[in-house]
């Protein structure tokens, strides 16, 4: 076998690096959607790993936080984070950091 070396000036080098990376930019840029706070039920459900069902009757029953506009209910993921630290069990870390300034009083 025969080996073929290849020279190529640095400047063919660097345009062809040029032209590869504004192809990759371009094609990024196609295909990033917008990034948002909100998200649809099916978005909510996926995100709590929750049924849309549940979902569902959690906004009828006004039980979790939702904007409603024309036929759509939206979520702000922010907003269902905050809703779901409402409802944690056991210590949180203010709790614990203060039990134990408690105890250590004495009381």
């Amino acid at each position: 076998m025969t080996e073929i070396v290849l020279s190529v000036p640095e400047s063919v080098i660097e345009a062809i690096a040029d032209r590869v990376a504004t192809i990759v930019v371009a094609e990024i840029m196609s295909t990033t959607t917008t990034v948002t706070p909100y998200m649809t039920v099916a978005e909510a459900a996926e995100y709590l790993r929750w049924s849309k069902n549940a979902i569902y009757k959690l906004t009828a029953a006004r039980a979790i936080p939702h904007h409603k506009h024309g036929g759509r209910i939206l979520f702000r993921r922010d907003v269902l984070d905050e809703w779901l630290d409402e409802y944690r069990e056991g210590p949180h870390e203010h709790d614990a950091a203060n039990g134990r300034q408690h105890a250590a009083r004495g009381g």
